[in-house]
């Protein structure tokens, strides 16, 4: 068989998936990568937004943000968040 004839038999399986429509509101994710990439910048942008700063980072972008200081208070931020009924997503 040779290596076209191997690519259409797979081409027949291929399948697409058709996701439902995801609203990012409704998404909690964390975002990780290197420093200086636009991280905080993308996320500033966004709507409803909270930042848990673990960094003291945010110097030069306008938004809403809570710093944290150690691993229990990132606890406490979140368990805080989760209890609430307000504007953060």
């Amino acid at each position: 068989m040779t290596q076209a004839e191997k690519m259409a038999g797979i081409a027949s399986a291929v399948k697409r998936s058709q996701p439902s429509i995801m609203r990012l509101e409704d998404q909690s994710f964390l975002l990780y990568g290197r420093e200086k990439i636009g991280k905080s910048s993308l996320v500033a942008s966004m709507e409803g937004v909270l930042i848990l700063d673990c960094e003291k980072g945010l110097r030069n972008i306008e938004c809403d943000y809570v710093t944290i200081k150690s691993w229990p208070h990132m606890l406490k931020a979140i368990a805080l968040l989760e209890a609430s009924t307000g504007d953060y997503h």
